[in-house]
C-alpha cells in the first residue's frame, strides 16, 4: 500500500519508490476498498468477528483508534476463551453389577481352601469396579482370614516395603496353597476316588466324583464311566443294566441317573407315608357277635350318667333285694354328700328316715362280708387216718 504525498503530487510505496498520480489511482482502483469504521458499528463488527481496516486516507482519530484496540482485545479474549473451553464430560452409565455374597472366613482348614479361593475369584469377576487392582484383591482376601492364617499375615502388613505376594493376588493364592493346601492333592484325590460310594443323592455323588477326576486330569471317558457306575447304589446299577444302552460320556450318565434317582426317592417317601398313615386305606373290621341271652345285663337306669346339678335330678338307685344292689357302689362326690346332708338323707343308700350307721343296706352288706371272711378263715379238718397208724 502506498501513501500519497500531498506536497509534491507524487506518492511513495512502502519500499520508498516514487509513483505518479495516475499510477497511484490505478493501484487504488485495483486494491479492495477499505472498510470505514463507524463508531456506532463497532459492536456489530465485533459480533461478526471481523476487524475493519483503518482508512489510510483519513487522519488518525484517537477515539477511533481506541475503539479499534478495544475491539481487538475483545476478539483476542474471546478466542482464548474458546480455546480453553473444554467439553462437558458426559457421565458414562456403567451397568449395575450384581450383588455377590461374601465367602465364608478361612480358618486354615485344608479341605475348605479351594472352595474359599473359588468364591473369592467369583466376587472379583462379578464386581470388577470394586477390585480394580491386585492390592485391593489381596486386602479383601486378608479380611476374610481368621485364626492361624490371619496371625501369620498380620505382622507382614507393617513391613515397608511389604512382601511382594501381598501386592499380587496370584502370588497370594500360591502362598495360601503352599502353607494351608494339600501337599499331595492328586494322591489324596486318588485315594478318595478309589473308596467313593454313593450314600445319598446321586447328584451329590457325581459332584464329588467330578471334583476328583478334575484334580487327576482324567480325560478318557471309558474308565471314567466304569468308575462312576461302580460307585452307584445297587438298584441304580440294575437300572443302567436294564436300559440296554451304556452311556458314552459322563454327562450322558448323569442325565440318566440323577432324574431316575430323584423319582425313585420320591416314590420311597410315598411308601413310607402310606405305612405311617394306614387310615388312608379302607380297613375291613371283623363283625362282633351280639351277647347271648345268658349274658348278665344291667338295666339302662343303672348307667344313667350323673348330672352336675344334683338338686334338680334325683339319682337312680338299684334294687334293694340284694345287699349291694348288684352294682358296686362308688365313692360319693363332695357335692352329693352335702346334698344328702341338707336333705337329711342316708349317706350310704340315699334314702330318708335313717342315717348311714342304721342303713339296712349297709348292715346287710356288712353281714355278707363277715360270712365270707369266716368261711375263708375256717381251718381244714385233719387228714384221713391216724398219724401213728400210718407209720406202722
Amino acid at each position: 500500500m502506498s501513501v500519497p504525498n500531498s506536497s509534491s503530487g507524487a506518492s511513495r510505496t512502502r519500499s520508498g519508490r516514487k509513483i505518479g498520480t495516475q499510477e497511484y489511482s490505478d493501484i487504488q482502483e485495483q486494491s479492495p476498498s477499505p472498510n470505514i469504521v463507524e463508531p456506532n458499528n463497532v459492536e456489530a463488527n465485533f459480533a461478526k468477528n471481523t476487524l475493519p481496516l483503518p482508512n489510510v486516507n483519513a487522519p488518525i482519530d484517537p477515539a477511533t483508534f481506541q475503539q479499534h484496540m478495544l475491539a481487538m482485545m475483545n476478539l483476542l479474549t474471546q478466542s482464548v476463551a474458546n480455546q480453553n473451553r473444554q467439553p462437558t464430560p458426559v457421565a458414562i452409565q456403567r451397568p449395575q453389577e450384581p450383588k455377590v455374597k461374601d465367602p465364608e472366613t478361612f480358618t486354615g482348614q485344608r479341605d475348605s481352601l479351594n472352595s474359599f479361593i473359588t468364591k473369592c475369584e467369583l466376587v472379583f469377576e462379578r464386581q470388577p469396579s470394586r477390585f480394580g487392582d491386585d492390592r485391593t484383591r489381596v486386602s479383601y482376601m486378608i479380611s476374610l482370614l481368621q485364626g492361624t492364617p490371619l496371625l501369620a499375615v498380620r505382622p507382614l502388613l507393617s513391613f515397608n516395603p511389604r512382601p511382594i505376594f501381598l501386592d499380587n493376588h496370584w502370588l497370594f493364592i500360591q502362598y495360601l496353597q503352599t502353607n494351608y493346601g494339600d501337599p499331595d492333592e492328586k494322591g489324596t484325590a486318588r485315594r478318595k476316588l478309589k473308596s467313593l460310594q454313593q450314600t445319598g443323592p446321586a447328584l451329590a455323588y457325581f459332584a464329588e466324583f467330578q471334583q476328583y477326576i478334575a484334580l487327576l486330569g482324567w480325560l478318557d471317558q471309558d474308565p471314567i464311566i466304569d468308575k462312576a457306575i461302580d460307585g452307584l447304589k445297587p438298584f441304580l446299577k440294575d437300572k443302567v443294566a436294564q436300559a440296554g444302552h451304556r452311556p458314552s460320556t459322563l454327562s450322558e450318565l448323569i442325565a440318566f441317573i440323577v432324574p431316575l434317582d430323584n423319582r425313585l426317592y420320591k416314590r420311597e417317601q410315598e411308601k413310607r407315608h402310606e405305612t405311617r398313615n394306614p387310615s388312608s386305606k379302607p380297613i375291613n373290621k371283623p363283625k362282633t357277635s351280639h351277647p347271648t341271652a345268658t349274658t348278665t345285663s344291667v338295666t339302662s337306669a343303672t348307667f344313667t350318667p350323673r348330672s352336675n346339678n344334683f338338686a334338680k335330678q334325683k339319682p337312680a338307685y338299684v334294687n334293694r333285694n340284694r345287699p349291694n344292689g348288684g352294682v358296686p357302689r362308688g365313692p360319693l362326690t363332695n357335692a352329693e354328700k352335702q346334698r344328702r346332708r341338707d336333705a337329711n338323707l342316708c349317706l350310704y343308700c340315699g334314702e330318708g328316715g335313717h342315717i348311714a350307721n342304721d342303713c339296712p343296706l349297709a348292715q346287710a352288706r356288712n353281714a355278707t362280708t363277715q360270712v365270707k371272711f369266716k368261711t375263708q378263715q375256717e381251718p381244714q379238718g385233719p387228714p384221713l387216718g391216724n398219724a401213728q397208724g400210718s407209720t406202722k
